[in-house]
């Protein structure tokens, strides 16, 4: 029952319906290495790894590590986990990678959707069960015109959202220009709508502490900036300086890095995916100790087919982290979804507290025809907005 038969691979191309961009990027799309552990009573676990590192190294670190957890039964994550970070062919030196971290979360989340089906319980449940199944989102707004943006902000508010996620910084717009799309937003939506900016690190220090300085004359409801800065010391002086609750993204590539930043008191939001953690457990336990510090964390998805993204919500919403989570740009972007019971998002509320949220299952339509574009050699890159590539996607800071 709890033996492993099979932990297949495949490669998949996944177009998205409108592009995004940040100040230092653009995709159209997502490729994607999905994971399939089949159990000896042909239970089907999947997880994925989304190819934010070059796609051939993608491939072989999780072919050597799917190799080096032979043998090991469905009950034995933990010991899986040390053998194939810290044990594997894959590599030597004994200390884990980002590339690493990332294959592992994608080959532990298939392991544990095996198990927890056979288990017959949710992922939520094996970690505690759900304290929090409503998730507000914040919904992006495309980046056009002033007069575009605000309508656009109008359209989402109507639909029931209640904070919106902004970018600025990008293109190398001027800071008035910025700040005023943001005060004509506000101004059009209201001021019980909140604002979650998303700087992406493009201001330096200086031009940060004039936007906050101007920020502060404006009457924005902000609930977050996001990584207004790339580097630790630029944000410990923002958040020191400021009242705005300081959100931190691309330096928390690994978990030493989340937990320096938290011992360090530099951001009052974290912004985690299950692959910088390196994995479902490492998330659950790094969100609990954010939380338990009076921080928030909030789960973030990349595209592809939305299974990290909704997995990480179903472990998340065991530490009843009672936050509103950022879709950033991602979450609703493909025109078909190849998860089944994919949750739609309800007057700006995301809700995963239903009966077939507890298993994942595929579309086997959509799953062929992503998999042809794969095979097709269609994939889909990170770029800047120089239309070079971005190898791999984490910026340094």
């Amino acid at each position: 029952m709890l033996d492993i038969k099979k932990i297949n691979l495949y490669g998949l191309s996944i177009p998205f319906k409108k592009k995004i961009e940040t100040n230092w990027s653009k995709r159209l799309g997502t490729t994607s290495f999905l994971i399939e552990v089949k159990t000896s009573n042909n239970i089907s676990g999947y997880g994925e790894m989304i190819a934010f590192f070059p796609i051939e190294q993608c491939k072989i670190t999780l072919e050597k590590m799917i190799k080096d957890i032979k043998g090991f039964k469905l009950n034995q994550i933990s010991k899986m986990m040390n053998r194939a970070l810290y044990g594997g062919s894959w590599m030597r030196t004994g200390k884990a990678n980002d590339l690493g971290l990332s294959a592992w979360a994608a080959i532990e989340m298939a392991l544990f959707d095996a198990y927890t089906k056979t288990l017959k319980i949710s992922i939520g449940d094996f970690f505690g069960g759900s304290l929090q199944n409503d998730f507000s989102l914040a919904v992006n707004v495309d980046v056009g015109s002033v007069s575009s943006m605000c309508r656009e902000s109008k359209r989402l508010v109507t639909k029931g959202y209640k904070t919106l996620f902004i970018k600025v910084g990008k293109n190398n717009l001027s800071l008035d220009k910025d700040l005023l799309m943001l005060s004509k937003i506000q101004k059009t939506v209201g001021h019980n709508i909140q604002l979650y900016i998303d700087a992406n690190g493009a201001w330096s220090l200086h031009t940060a502490i004039k936007a906050f300085r101007k920020l502060e004359k404006l009457d924005l409801n902000i609930i977050c900036i996001e990584q207004p800065v790339m580097s630790k010391a630029g944000l410990k002086t923002l958040r020191n300086k400021f009242k705005y609750p300081i959100g931190v993204n691309e330096p928390l590539s690994n978990p030493q890095n989340i937990l320096n930043f938290l011992k360090d008191d530099i951001a009052d939001f974290y912004i985690l995916d299950i692959y910088e953690a390196g994995g479902l457990l490492n998330f659950f336990n790094l969100s609990k100790t954010i939380v338990t510090s009076g921080k928030h964390v909030i789960c973030r998805a990349h595209g592809g087919t939305n299974l990290s993204y909704l997995t990480s919500l179903k472990v998340l919403s065991a530490v009843n982290s009672n936050l509103t989570t950022v879709p950033h740009q991602c979450y609703e972007l493909n025109d078909k979804n190849l998860i089944k019971w994919i949750p739609k998002v309800k007057k700006g509320v995301l809700n995963i507290d239903k009966d077939q949220n507890k298993y994942t299952y595929l579309d086997k339509k959509l799953f062929l025809e992503y998999s042809r574009l794969f095979k097709k050699k269609i994939i889909y890159e990170i770029y800047n907005n120089k239309n070079k590539k971005i190898v791999p996607y984490f910026p340094k800071y």
